[in-house]
């Protein structure tokens, strides 16, 4: 510690440098026109001013070390003449102490004590004040509840949180009791983590849920202690997960989607090769000799099959991981396959489906998988609100081609024409302040666990990426109207875009030709022979690719109809192996598969761009389709089907 000694060396001043020395204290000397470098260079704790020669500029000297070290400690030491004789004379202004003559070394080594000490405990009670608004703006910036609460459960402090996790702003809960406010029992809660940490002297943790908002939040809390060892209290730390529940949820429904996604695809595979049989033998048995009783039987199973592939090839559809992809679609067409979707559940609830489509409806450019997504959602929500409320259980679903109304209506289109695609519910209203909010992330009104509030956020963002718009309109008495707006295709399209329209082509007259069939479904094999063998065909039949590879070495074909999916060797080895042989004949390979859903189907089929038939098909096209191949003609566009 060092002491700065300012002034003419004297025996005096020699006495009090070998004083302060024997304390162990430094001592660095300076003259009067030193003492500012001094104080600068030393840093010294305190200074002792020696004026006993020289008092008229004391004042003015102390006042200038205070401009350097603010607070510094300066004790004066005067003569009998700067203070007007023995005795006398006022305190120097600005020092911390003076001493006047006569004074003794003993003496001004206490007074020095003293200012050090003095000193010590103004740092210490800065060092103190500091530290407690330091604590004081951390209690206040953090943005999780942070409270103070007693052995009796009432809150003695809380930061100022966020009033969204209580209701009510923080500086009304000081002074209430925890439970009261939170939960409304007039009892602890008994999984509370306070009272864990009441009974158990020890840290506690708990997950809470405010009954009144909502709201999910983890409790942690920590003891507090008084000087003599007893509980004085609780530090709660309260954290708003909400958000973070949400997100969970909303991750666990993702991957229940796409573990669905899997099992759908699965189920479906299995369904359609036995659909594929049921639908063939109806349709051969009905160009036998039978009786109109049997054939209107036939027709009926023909019919509900056809039924049934419709239900297979949407839940394929929809449950099927895509590429984004814009082609030209008709919305009507993925609007009622979502329909046919959720008629079951619409039937059974007693809603009735009133469909005002626009046969002459333009197509737009779109993914129709991401449509198919925005229909859905909306539909769901709209069956959901009907449920909710007292409706008559209408679903009006109508398109049309709108022209925009110029400066009367804010149009995103070049195109003064746009497609527009309303779904109207008879369910509650929508209140206004909810109808601005309704398509925001998270946003729901639903219970916790009833959903996620993102459905009408992804409609919403598929819509404008699409260069479209979507709102919703609500007035009393007449439920809600969501409306999709689409920008029209421009005329024959866009170069290099796939039509996904139900394009059928036309081709030339039946030719005879040698057939082999591969598939390792028995009756499917057989009724595919069948069909063909009455078309006049030579057909020959494999029941897997291995069996396959040896046919097509000892026998020409002129095409090769082939199920992908296969025991031994599948479709897709089947077709490598022959590509190799002879890429002719590798083009004269129609592929039947139930399994589009499939990652590596859906890839292998529009890497090569071999001709397929999705299964269960009609007679018809199963024609069409090798006529085509006999053609040599590809298919560029597939119905409800295409690759990229």
């Amino acid at each position: 510690m060092t002491i700065l000694l300012v002034g003419e060396r004297t025996p005096k001043s020699k006495l009090v440098e070998q004083g302060l020395s024997r304390e162990g204290l430094k001592v660095v000397r300076a003259r009067g026109h030193e003492a500012l470098r001094g104080v600068q260079e030393a840093n010294p704790r305190l200074v002792l001013l020696d004026l006993s020669r020289d008092a008229t500029e004391g004042s003015q000297m102390i006042q200038t070390i205070h401009s350097i070290v603010r607070r510094l400690p300066v004790i004066a030491l005067l003569g009998r003449d700067a203070v007007g004789g023995r005795g006398g004379g006022e305190p120097l202004a600005g020092a911390a102490d003076c001493l006047s003559p006569p004074w003794r070394v003993g003496e001004l080594l206490a007074r020095i004590r003293a200012q050090l000490r003095i000193r010590a405990l103004e740092e210490e009670i800065e060092q103190t004040t500091r530290s407690k608004r330091d604590l004081e703006t951390l209690f206040e910036g953090i943005l999780d509840s942070v409270e103070i609460i007693d052995p009796d459960y009432r809150i003695l402090r809380i930061n100022p949180t966020n009033p969204r996790l209580y209701g009510v702003q923080p500086e009304e809960l000081v002074g209430r009791v925890c439970y009261q406010v939170y939960q409304e029992r007039m009892e602890p809660c008994p999984s509370c983590a306070v009272s864990e940490t009441l009974r158990t002297r020890q840290p506690a943790f708990a997950e809470l849920t405010h009954n009144r908002h909502r709201e999910f939040a983890h409790q942690y809390t920590y003891p507090l202690f008084d000087e003599g060892g007893a509980l004085s209290g609780v530090i709660c730390y309260v954290q708003d997960v909400t958000e973070k529940k949400r997100l969970e949820r909303q991750m666990l429904q993702t991957e229940k989607l796409s573990a669905l996604g899997e099992l759908i695809s699965g189920i479906t595979h299995e369904l359609n090769n036995p659909l594929a049989a049921i639908l063939l033998y109806a349709q051969l048995l009905q160009r036998t000799e039978i009786s109109e009783k049997v054939r209107g039987g036939l027709e009926s199973i023909q019919r509900e099959s056809i039924r049934c592939q419709k239900v297979v090839q949407n839940l394929l559809s929809f449950a099927r991981q895509h590429k984004p992809v814009r082609i030209l679609v008709n919305p009507n067409e993925i609007l009622e396959s979502m329909l046919d979707l959720q008629e079951y559940q619409l039937k059974v609830n007693n809603i009735q489906v009133i469909k005002r489509l626009d046969r002459k409806l333009p197509s737009t450019l779109a993914d129709p998988y991401q449509l198919q997504q925005v229909f859905l959602n909306i539909l769901i929500n709209a069956h959901q609100a009907i449920l909710s409320g007292p409706g008559r259980g209408t679903l009006v679903v109508k398109t049309e081609r709108v022209r925009s109304q110029g400066k009367d209506r804010s149009s995103r289109y070049a195109d003064p024409a746009f497609i527009q695609i309303s779904i109207q519910n008879d369910g509650p209203d929508i209140p206004p302040e909810n109808l601005k909010r309704i398509f925001d992330p998270f946003f729901t009104t639903k219970d916790v666990g009833q959903g996620t509030g993102l459905g009408l956020s992804v409609a919403y963002g598929i819509v404008h990426e699409h260069g479209g718009s979507i709102y919703a309109r609500s007035q009393p008495g007449q439920g809600a109207t969501f409306i999709i707006e689409l920008p029209i295709a421009g005329q024959g399209g866009v170069a290099g875009e796939l039509v996904v329209s139900g394009v059928k082509e036309e081709v030339g007259g039946k030719r005879k030709s040698r057939i082999l069939v591969v598939d390792d479904e028995e009756d499917l094999l057989q009724g595919i022979s069948e069909i063909l063998r009455m078309d006049g065909h030579e057909v020959h039949t494999a029941k897997n690719g291995r069996i396959a590879l040896d046919m097509v070495n000892d026998c020409n074909y002129d095409v090769i109809i082939c199920d992908i999916k296969m025991p031994e060797v599948n479709g897709i080895q089947f077709y490598q192996e022959v590509e190799q042989r002879d890429f002719l004949l590798a083009r004269r390979i129609l592929f039947s598969t139930g399994d589009i859903a499939n990652a590596e189907t859906y890839s292998f089929l529009g890497r090569t761009g071999r001709s397929w038939i999705k299964k269960p098909f009609l007679i018809e096209e199963l024609q069409e389709a090798i006529q085509r191949v006999l053609s040599d003609r590809e298919v560029k566009s597939r119905p409800e089907e295409s690759f990229s």
